[in-house]
């Protein structure tokens, strides 16, 4: 809401008693529905969502991205679902391949670009793990045809949350790239989004507040909690431990990440982008990649040491000096012994 992304969700906490018993504290939210009181049918002629799996009875193919569910219109012809494919892909085909200034100027007739530049920054200061491949809508709009990037929805495994599994590393964008990425490629794409950092600077740098914000309203919820359950979990129910802790996670998380992804939109020349388990950890030119991320990467791969992907062994004692992709190198004992 405070980037101004349209249609975003309103939410409140609520506290569930069932049959006289507390079952925990949740956030209830509005769905992102075409409806008279929720996304106007007049104002958009499609919604579209990209998630792990195809759900609905009408999906277009995207073979330049992934395969999207229609939630809007929910019955389309053979001929109107033809029709919004071919629309879809051509936008999709400019965003993911365009190079020059002509190509953007011609994504721009097609696709809502500030609407991707905002998607971009709440993707990039909150580190969501489906960010721009899962979990994600787009709606076609109605005034003018052009594609659009939102609204916002499922940032449940943002920042050093306990569902994370990347939540000890600020500076690894715990997504895989997006169109939002690829848009970033054209010059002209980055430039707005620095503008729209600038813009909105306020509402990221109010992130940090926020988060303290949250454990005043559910301090109470908190506690009822842990009289109901004790030291139970479950993986849709908040974690019962130390939630001071976890809040402090998360705002020592915040204090790197915020200030890598403003410097990196405004400087990206000072970074590089190190490619590890099909995922960007941010560095900086002449730095070293820290051992404790070395040894997280050693484990995803089940291997001893890393290995550039056109061959040779990595060296962590190498200041980097350019965007590398690491792979696999000497598999581990434990690996091995399983061969």
């Amino acid at each position: 809401q405070d980037i101004e992304l349209p249609y975003a969700v309103d939410y409140r906490y609520v506290d569930v008693w069932m049959n006289g018993d507390y079952w925990g504290n949740y956030i209830l939210c509005e769905r992102i529905e075409v409806t008279d009181t929720r996304i106007p049918p007049s104002e958009v002629s499609a919604l579209l969502r990209v998630d792990w799996e195809n759900e609905y009875t009408q999906t277009i193919h995207c073979p330049r991205y992934k395969d999207m569910d229609v939630l809007y219109p929910t019955e389309l012809t053979e001929d109107e679902l033809s029709e919004l494919e071919a629309r879809v892909n051509e936008c999709l085909m400019w965003i993911l391949q365009g190079q020059t200034p002509a190509d953007y100027r011609r994504m721009c007739e097609l696709v809502d670009v500030k609407s991707f530049a905002r998607t971009y920054l709440m993707h990039a200061m909150l580190n969501e793990l489906d960010s721009g491949y899962y979990s994600c809508y787009y709606y076609i709009r109605s005034s003018d045809g052009r594609l659009c990037a939102g609204p916002g929805w499922d940032y449940d495994v943002s920042f050093a949350a306990q569902s994370n599994p990347m939540r000890h590393f600020a500076e690894y964008n715990a997504y895989m790239d997006s169109l939002c990425e690829a848009m970033l490629e054209q010059p002209e794409f980055m430039t707005l989004v620095q503008d729209t950092l600038t813009e909105y600077e306020a509402a990221v740098d109010a992130i940090p507040e926020n988060i303290v914000g949250y454990s005043e309203r559910i301090s109470s919820s908190v506690r009822m909690s842990r009289e109901r359950f004790g030291d139970q979990s479950a993986r849709r129910r908040v974690e019962l431990g130390d939630i001071n802790g976890n809040l402090q996670d998360m705002l020592d998380y915040a204090t790197i990440r915020i200030p890598l992804m403003k410097d990196t939109i405004r400087h990206p020349e000072s970074y590089h982008k190190i490619t590890v388990v099909g995922r960007v950890y941010w560095l900086r030119d002449g730095e070293l990649l820290p051992g404790t991320f070395l040894e997280y990467a050693c484990r995803k791969l089940n291997c001893d040491e890393l290995a550039y992907i056109n061959g040779g062994r990595f060296r962590p004692d190498a200041p980097i000096h350019s965007d590398l992709t690491l792979i696999a190198g000497t598999a581990s004992e434990e690996a091995a012994d399983g061969e």
